[in-house]
């Protein structure tokens, strides 16, 4: 279980969600944040009709290192990943290293 906290910036057009787990880490955090993106995706398509927008996930390596300017994997690009069977992604900052 964790606690999920949303955040509009209209400066950017932007949602940020983060979620907290408040347990340690979780097998179930990947899926509660991928049933929250799917609801905000589909209010955000269907409800206001905006059909520009891109789901991007923050590196996790990033946050550990404290980096002021973490990389932003796409989602399309974790999802191929883990369909064509890939059990790590390379971070966008830090070529040395690899995210599990």
């Amino acid at each position: 279980t964790g606690d999920v906290l949303i955040e509009y910036i209209p400066a950017k057009n932007q949602i940020k969600i983060d979620y907290i787990e408040s347990r340690g880490r979780s097998e179930n955090s990947a899926s509660c944040l991928r049933i929250i993106a799917e609801n905000i995706d589909n209010l955000v398509h269907g409800h206001y009709g905006m059909p520009d927008t891109e789901v991007l996930l923050t590196c996790p390596h990033c946050i550990n290192f404290d980096l002021p300017i973490p990389y932003m994997f796409p989602l399309k690009t974790v999802e191929t990943a883990a369909a064509n069977g890939a059990s790590m992604i390379v971070c966008g900052s830090d070529k040395n290293a690899t995210i599990h």
